[in-house]
């Protein structure tokens, strides 16, 4: 996806509707234009010693805005007519202001025979690339590029799912499996309990291991040679902007697992490096 970020002046409560009126003075355009979703995560690692490579579909603004970030792109190019989701945010200064705007088609605008061609066409694109990953995310936004409940995951390579919405079935051996708190909730059928959900998750696709991240208080979870873990910081985070922490924890947490620490001490890194996120309000 690409990420839009505007700046407005908050003028008034609107007497049509319990809104704020905002104001945007000279140019109507971004003030930033940065890359979201999956796109998102491999942007979080451009300032690290690390090679990531962005798979996926692109339109060819996305294609521009991804290749000027500095990205390294597998992608297949969506035909005319199709487009990456834009997701448009206001801001007042350091506030986010009024409604985001998602200017989306289903399924990028593709039919369900075109989709499944694309996704095809994808993965014959990585079988065919040529570096070995030592990690690989999973990152669905739900957008259509993992439609296929039988998503086939590749093997001997470690494999991070960042999953967003059910079926969960799709990711049946897969490495780690992270949703967020409320992802836990509803995708384990509304268990509350963060063993409860590990069990669950462990369980229902196999997986070796579940990491859960819980906002500003930390982040649990449970790997098979080890055991439950729970990792509490020692203050409190508050989040200046938290837009993009999800993708930044799951960069820093592929990147620690890739050398080869263990997924609860690769959680920790993660999380101190979410919140060095958060707190500064910059990408890392």
């Amino acid at each position: 996806a690409i990420d839009e970020y505007y700046e407005v002046r908050v003028t008034r409560i609107s007497p049509e509707s319990p809104n704020v009126n905002v104001m945007v003075s000279g140019t109507s355009n971004p003030r930033d234009i940065l890359p979201g979703c999956g796109a998102s995560a491999c942007y979080q690692l451009k300032n690290f010693n690390v090679k990531a490579y962005l798979f996926g579909f692109v339109d060819l603004e996305a294609r521009s805005i991804f290749t000027n970030a500095g990205l390294n792109l597998s992608t297949i190019d969506l035909p005319d007519g199709c487009y990456v989701p834009i997701k448009k945010r206001f801001f007042d200064g350091d506030i986010q202001v009024g409604d985001r705007w998602d200017v989306e088609k289903s399924n990028f605008g593709l039919n369900s025979e075109n989709l499944r061609l694309f996704q095809e066409k994808l993965d014959g694109l990585i079988a065919q690339h040529q570096a070995e990953p030592h990690v690989i995310i999973l990152s669905d936004y739900n957008k259509g590029v993992f439609q296929d409940c039988s998503y086939a995951l590749p093997s001997g390579i470690p494999t991070i799912v960042d999953p967003k919405k059910a079926p969960i079935d799709r990711w049946v051996g897969c490495t780690i499996f992270k949703p967020n708190a409320v992802e836990a909730v509803e995708l384990s059928g509304g268990l509350t309990d963060w063993k409860s959900q590990c069990d669950y998750f462990c369980h229902r696709i196999e997986c070796e291991s579940v990491v859960i991240t819980q906002q500003g208080t930390g982040v649990v979870g449970f790997c098979k040679d080890s055991g439950y873990f729970e990792y509490r910081p020692t203050k409190v985070v508050t989040a200046k902007r938290p837009i993009g922490a999800g993708d930044c924890f799951v960069g820093i947490l592929a990147m620690a697992v890739g050398h080869r620490f263990p997924v609860y001490q690769a959680a920790q890194i993660a999380f101190e490096a979410g919140a060095l996120y958060v707190e500064r309000d910059s990408n890392l």
